[in-house]
């Protein structure tokens, strides 16, 4: 590291902390504080009912939580008495920040809220340099508290963040030091919606998992012909999971007299839902829904999986997958992938090349490729082989999070 980012202090903004769904956020700032760079965490919200992350009591005791309005309306009353005295001590640059929440709906007006709390309460020096995870609110908060306190700031794209009514995106981009995001896909779709000067500093960086997490030996994994098959997945209970479409594409598996269990692990909204069209389906005896795992416990099931399948689709207000790390965690254990044509995920996930990818919300197309992986070993051992190199090539997090460091030495050392 520089020298002179020793002094440099980068304060990640998140929407949780810890959160199961975001593992790959704390993996990242694990990283980077192995590499030497002091890291502040600062949260819209904990995530009290969720199991947590192995690795995140390093930073329970120093992450900073702002008011969460959401559990306690009267929280708001903390903001807007804090942002009153900004307002008096920092008129011109409350000004032009309320200016730009002015412009948006009344979440971009609570993140405004949100960044003179963090500005008042947290005493932040200038030093400190702000990088959110998502361009949604814990970027606009980073974008206020910049324009309030004059901080540099950067932050990370992904999915709905981008995908689902953006606000600010081009003051964000053009405001930031530099800006990262998580697929090829993704870029060009800034880039066309924001234009090429907004994008002059932004690049493309994949999320990733530990180089020790990957399995080398592919041939001792491979679980040749054993029946039932198991179809393990994961994720969370909501429609751009399409997990809808993996309980049709089931009946059709049982329907051709396929021997198989599907065992889902996650929990959400949708989860009564889900269980109901399995029961009606018939399909009670072959999938099991799990809910929230440990990792330990997913690493279980991952072990004991033949086959993994996502089939991520657009959710009707536009949301989607950007390149879940499941998937990469997957093929790190050597299981083979079926998902989806969506997004980044034909980045990751090459057809018939490192998995194989269905028609998204097509439950017949996602049914003939399991079938077809399911009686063909060979084919998985391709796939897992290929899958893993492409893995090692683009998708590690070492490599990733050192280009994520040097981009933070380049722009932040002055």
């Amino acid at each position: 590291m520089n020298k002179n980012m020793k002094n440099k202090t980068i304060m990640y903004i998140v929407s949780y902390f810890p959160s199961t769904s975001q593992t790959f956020v704390l993996r990242e700032i694990n990283h980077l504080k192995s590499m030497g760079f002091q890291i502040k965490i600062c949260a819209m919200r904990s995530s009290d009912n969720e199991i947590k992350q192995k690795g995140s009591e390093t930073f329970m005791d120093s992450v900073h939580y702002i008011p969460d309005v959401a559990k306690n309306r009267i929280k708001l009353l903390s903001l807007v008495k804090t942002n009153a005295w900004v307002c008096i001590t920092r008129p011109i640059r409350y000004s032009k920040a309320l200016f730009r929440a002015m412009s948006g709906n009344s979440k971009l007006f609570l993140d405004l809220l949100r960044a003179g709390w963090v500005v008042q309460n947290l005493k932040l020096d200038k030093n400190i340099h702000l990088h959110a995870q998502f361009a949604h609110s814990p970027t606009n908060i980073a974008y206020f508290i910049s324009l309030l306190n004059n901080n540099t700031l950067s932050f990370t794209s992904h999915a709905v963040d981008i995908f689902v009514k953006p606000q600010l995106i081009k003051e964000k981009l053009e405001k930031s030091k530099f800006a990262v995001t998580i697929s090829n896909y993704n870029y060009d779709l800034l880039e066309k919606n924001y234009g090429t000067k907004s994008v002059e500093n932004l690049h493309v960086i994949r999320c990733g998992i530990e180089k020790d997490l990957v399995t080398d030996n592919t041939a001792t994994l491979i679980k040749e012909d054993r029946k039932p098959t198991t179809i393990l997945t994961i994720g969370r209970m909501v429609e751009k999971k399409g997990f809808d479409v993996l309980i049709d594409s089931l009946k059709l598996l049982k329907e051709k007299g396929f021997d198989f269990q599907c065992r889902i692990v996650g929990d959400g909204g949708l989860q009564e839902e889900l269980m109901k069209r399995s029961e009606t389906n018939d399909l009670s005896n072959h999938v099991s829904f799990l809910g929230a795992l440990s990792s330990n416990e997913i690493q279980k099931e991952f072990s004991s999986a033949d086959l993994f399948v996502l089939p991520c689709k657009k959710s009707e207000n536009g949301d989607m997958d950007g390149i879940p790390v499941v998937l990469m965690e997957a093929i790190a254990n050597n299981v083979p992938v079926i998902t989806t044509e969506i997004s980044g995920i034909p980045e990751l996930i090459i057809n018939n090349q490192t998995g194989l990818l269905a028609k998204p919300n097509d439950a017949k197309s996602l049914y003939k490729q399991m079938s077809m992986l399911i009686n063909d070993s060979s084919l998985k051992k391709k796939l897992t082989e290929n899958a893993i190199r492409h893995l090692k090539d683009e998708f590690l997090l070492e490599s990733n999070v050192e280009r994520l460091a040097d981009l933070m030495e380049k722009q932040l050392v002055h």
